[in-house]
């Protein structure tokens, strides 16, 4: 099903959102909680445990075969958790057309006021 099917890593709110709002026949949504499990099925996804502690066997397949995939998870102080465990997952994709990153200006913490970019 090339095409159809997507990966939500981090499938919180605004994920959950997306994909109610761009359904697609194959989506599922990472969570580290079992309690989020109903929210990400309402949303028309299957929920996916990922602590980002360490790679996760029911993720890798995932990976390897979604056609899009959305990363909203947050970085870490050593960068981005999902391509730390599963970067040969993501290689290893030949469906793969798309990758988004979801992000929130709360992942760069209080600055005071000062302009926050990537290399500061």
């Amino acid at each position: 099903m090339t095409g159809q099917s997507r990966l939500c890593l981090g499938a919180g709110y605004t994920a959950q959102t997306l994909m109610r709002l761009y359904p697609l026949p194959e989506m599922w949504g990472t969570t580290r909680d079992e309690e989020n499990f109903a929210g990400i099925r309402q949303s028309g996804a299957e929920p996916v445990i990922f602590s980002g502690d360490a790679p996760s066997e029911p993720l890798r397949p995932l990976i390897k075969k979604a056609a899009s995939i959305l990363i909203s998870i947050s970085p870490d102080a050593e960068g981005d958790i999902t391509l730390r465990h599963h970067k040969q997952d993501f290689l290893d994709n030949e469906n793969l057309n798309w990758i988004g990153y979801l992000s929130t200006v709360g992942v760069y913490g209080d600055h005071g006021g000062n302009w926050v970019n990537e290399f500061a």
